[in-house]
């Protein structure tokens, strides 16, 4: 075989090496895309929580000074039914006058009917405050029944929202718990769960899944992995993100193959017990995201893992949110 033909074969492997290595590549940011966008729901979801919160404290608060200025009001409205009570009986008294003095000089008339007709002035003043202060009195009835009204709609909507994010949490700690339970009696060095950010973390040693450099999964860890699937495979409301980790040692390209390899292997499993396969997702991350440094042997044992990655569906959320817009 000519020497130029031996670099024709080794380019076309090259060639085809790079295109396995990018379709994996892009199937890793199909599933950092589709984790981003739930947490970025999540966001949202506790923005829009925090903003109904401060809505509905404004909204107490303007409650409070409109009933407050009500009472203001009613206590200048009853001011003036006094005074103009007052003013009838001096009136009164001032026409009993005018009849006593029927016989008096003419100056003496004229002044006691400016006086009656000053009198009847004011009267008429103070009447035409009154009706104005009773119409301002109704205007602010209506716009406390409106606050009250669009505080009942805030609270509903905070109530609704607050209890679909609490069954959200029973039902993480319920999964959580349950999966404790299901794979009770491993070491924590090789299976660990917890809960973080809305989501239940489910960490799998290579030590308990995989011999060193192999992607083919053990007894012990199949094992494992049919006890997991015996409480997935009943969940309904949860997505599955199956993710492999490698330790720094090798090459780039071999570490990106062997963890896709491994979180592959896992989904087979996982799929083959029951658990429904449109909700699990397969992602490599090669030695991108350590648990720590790779400094030491500790350390690059910790690093080799498959983590299983179970978030609840938003969808019930994201509706709220999207008519509450």
């Amino acid at each position: 075989m000519s020497i130029q033909s031996s670099l024709s074969i080794f380019l076309l492997i090259a060639l085809m090496s790079s295109c396995v290595t990018q379709r994996k590549y892009d199937a890793l940011a199909q599933s950092r895309d589709l984790l981003d966008r739930e947490y970025q729901a999540l966001l949202g979801v506790r923005d829009q929580k925090n903003e109904l919160e401060a809505a509905r404290r404004n909204l107490q608060q303007d409650l409070v000074v409109c009933k407050e200025e009500m009472k203001h009001q009613q206590g200048v409205i009853q001011g003036l039914e006094v005074a103009r009570d007052d003013l009838s009986r001096r009136l009164e008294d001032l026409i009993a006058q005018n009849q006593a003095l029927l016989n008096a000089s003419s100056d003496e008339k004229q002044a006691l009917v400016n006086e009656i007709l000053a009198k009847e002035s004011e009267i008429n003043r103070r009447a035409i405050a009154q009706d104005s202060l009773a119409k301002m009195m109704d205007q602010r009835q209506k716009r406390a029944d409106q606050l009250a009204s669009e505080l009942a709609v805030k609270e509903k909507r905070i109530a609704e929202l607050n209890g679909l994010l609490d069954e959200r949490e029973k039902a993480l700690s319920s999964l959580r718990n349950g999966l404790l339970d299901a794979l009770r009696g491993y070491s924590s060095a090789d299976l660990s769960v917890h809960e973080e950010n809305g989501r239940v973390y489910v960490s799998m040693s290579q030590n308990l899944l995989f011999p060193s450099g192999s992607d083919v999964v053990d007894p012990k860890g199949v094992k494992a992995l049919r006890q997991l699937a015996g409480v997935l495979k009943v969940q309904e409301d949860i997505e599955i993100l199956v993710e492999g980790h490698t330790d720094t040692d090798g090459s780039a390209d071999l570490n990106w193959d062997l963890s896709v390899g491994r979180a592959s292997s896992v989904v087979k499993i996982l799929t083959k017990e029951g658990v429904p396969a449109e909700k699990v997702t397969a992602a490599g991350r090669a030695f991108y995201l350590p648990l720590t440094s790779n400094d030491t042997a500790e350390g690059k044992a910790r690093n080799r893992r498959v983590e299983i990655i179970l978030a609840p569906k938003l969808e019930k959320i994201l509706q709220m949110i999207g008519a509450g817009k």
